[in-house]
């Protein structure tokens, strides 16, 4: 058991460091939320009311942790 714990945890660890390359220049949120789904495979669950009065985005990151393209978006 503790050695099929350990083998979830590493797992895990190691997508959640996958890396995310992404170049938008006032994109929706949507779309960009989108585009982050594709190349990590981790869903967002977000409002959509609150989605829609988002401002556009605009990012240019390579090769960034998912943690830091959450944080500039």
């Amino acid at each position: 058991m503790a050695v099929l714990l350990i083998g979830c945890f590493m797992q895990v660890s190691a997508s959640y460091s996958q890396s995310v390359t992404l170049k938008v220049k006032n994109a929706p949120l949507k779309e960009v939320l989108a585009a982050v789904k594709k190349q990590t495979g981790y869903a967002i669950f977000y409002n959509a009311e609150l989605l829609a009065d988002a401002k556009p985005v605009t990012l240019d990151v390579q090769n960034a942790t998912l943690s830091e393209v959450l944080k500039a978006v």
